[in-house]
């Protein structure tokens, strides 16, 4: 829940299946901090049988919206691998030693030994630990419910530029099929490498005759490798009655 001038709201009605397999029973079931510098509240939970916690949500509150039925939606992303177990977590100084820095930046106190970790940084992964990350998005039936469509032309990528670093766009078909796995490449084109966004399309992306399709978009497997998207374009076209 949070407090906000519309009185009490719920925030947990997009998570109300994951929220489902928190184990009370856990030793630290769950906890939570706020990180100003982003915006983002982050909480830790454990799922199934662990006795710690295994998983984490993170709500970015520049995203989320109040509505009438259902409380405040949007904003939240997943995450899990070793980042994730934490018995504990708070924020502390960037900069530890005799002078400490005022910047705060989040800390949490990993399950798997008997170790801190410092959270946002610039690293790729987490201690050695490679991990997935990608964009999924809901599904979509633009061309109206019932309808057949698809794409006739391939989706392209809207991202900073990165030399040789790839991304994957898979698409989910029909609430499930997959089409094949495509591809766009973030390096600059231009001799000057000077652009600040690139354009790459994703080679093979064409699809036809679906009646809903869902995007995800990032690592194919997990990776030590940063990348920066901005958006993904998807120049979908109406092809007839189902």
């Amino acid at each position: 829940m949070r407090i906000s001038v519309s009185g009490q709201e719920c925030v947990g009605e997009d998570n109300i299946d994951l929220w489902a397999n928190v184990n009370l029973d856990a030793l630290i079931p769950a906890h939570t901090l706020f990180f100003p510098d982003k915006h983002q509240v982050w909480v830790y939970y454990a799922t199934g049988t662990s006795l710690y916690p295994n998983a984490k949500l993170v709500l970015d509150t520049r995203f989320a919206h109040s509505t009438r039925e259902t409380g405040v939606r949007g904003g939240w992303s997943s995450h899990d691998g070793e980042s994730a177990n934490a018995r504990c977590s708070c924020l502390f100084s960037d900069t530890i030693g005799t002078a400490v820095g005022r910047k705060l930046k989040p800390y949490i106190g990993y399950s798997g030994a008997a170790q801190i970790w410092k959270c946002d940084t610039t690293d790729t992964n987490d201690n050695t630990n490679l991990f997935q990350a990608y964009i999924e998005s809901k599904s979509y039936a633009p061309w109206g419910l019932g309808r057949r469509g698809g794409m006739t032309k391939e989706a392209m990528l809207i991202a900073n530029p990165s030399s040789g670093i790839i991304v994957y766009l898979r698409i989910f078909v029909n609430e499930g099929a997959e089409s094949p796995v495509s591809k766009a490449v973030l390096t600059a084109i231009s001799d000057s490498e000077s652009e600040t966004k690139v354009f790459p399309l994703f080679g093979e992306s064409r699809m036809a005759e679906c009646l809903s399709v869902r995007f995800r978009v990032g690592d194919l497997t997990p990776a030590d490798v940063a990348w920066s998207l901005d958006g993904v374009v998807i120049p979908v076209s109406y092809q007839g009655e189902r």
